[in-house]
């Protein structure tokens, strides 16, 4: 997002396999569908749609607030200790 922060939206295995038009890769199917999710949600405009696969997100969400993408991972920024 154009603020820094990071909106996680999962597709439902079941969904994608519907939602697949013939020809195109699980990625490109994921990718698109986030497009159209973001033309419908105005909080999302200016975003860039990143596909993150499951192994590549924190295990935990209570540290959330300090996600951050790097290329095609989430990390979890250290907390700086003035």
């Amino acid at each position: 997002m154009p603020d820094g922060s990071i909106s996680v939206t999962q597709i439902n295995d079941a969904v994608l396999v519907r939602e697949l038009r013939r020809g195109e890769s699980t990625a490109e199917g994921v990718l698109r569908l986030a497009r159209v999710l973001q033309a419908k949600t105005p909080g999302l405009a200016g975003g860039v749609p990143t596909l993150v696969t499951a192994a590549n997100m924190p295990n935990s969400r209570i540290n959330r607030d300090r996600w951050q993408l790097s290329g095609t991972q989430v990390t979890v920024r250290a907390v700086e200790v003035l």
